[in-house]
């Protein structure tokens, strides 16, 4: 059902749905989204690593969008790691505690520095096959949330996702 919901909204990556905010929390979500890719992991030989801060407040977000933004993520560190490697997940409260960080490192093949200027427009892809509207996508959610993505990344070394997102929303 998540990986239909998945294909849903990258199949409706043009249209524009306001986000529906609730209270949620990340590291629950987080947990559900691992398990749900868990066996794929394994047959990758891609060890897992958890890291979340049980201080982290519930935050408002579309659980839905950001469900989707972390599976596509997952995914695509999964991708990155055909021969195996490390999966690292972690949450922090920033000092402000008006904002929570969602770090998603990979021990994977990296992005080139021409790739990395971008990987975030529609329809580029380095993947054969692929669409190019994942990481589209990802930007759209967290920007949708007031929040930010960042990417580092080295080849031949991995890649980290830096997903920074507010703790509650303006309404």
């Amino acid at each position: 059902e998540q990986m239909h919901e998945l294909l849903q909204s990258l199949s409706g990556f043009s249209e524009s749905q306001r986000p529906c905010f609730e209270s949620t929390d990340l590291c629950r979500l987080l947990s559900q989204m691992l398990g749900f890719i868990q066996k794929g992991a394994e047959a990758h030989k891609i060890k897992i690593t958890p890291q979340f801060d049980n201080n982290l407040p519930d935050c408002q977000v579309d659980p839905r969008g950001i469900r989707q933004l972390f599976l596509n993520l997952l995914k695509n560190a999964i991708e990155a790691m055909p021969d195996g490697g490390t999966l690292h997940v972690k949450t922090n409260l920033l000092d402000d505690k008006t904002e929570v960080c969602i770090d998603i490192s990979d021990t994977g093949h990296g992005i080139s520095e021409t790739d990395l200027r971008t990987i975030f427009r529609p329809f580029y892809s380095t993947k054969p096959g692929g669409t190019g509207l994942g990481l589209p996508f990802c930007r759209r959610v967290v920007e949708e949330h007031g929040g930010e993505i960042k990417v580092k990344s080295e080849v031949g070394k991995g890649s980290t996702f830096s997903i920074t997102l507010p703790v509650s929303q303006s309404l």
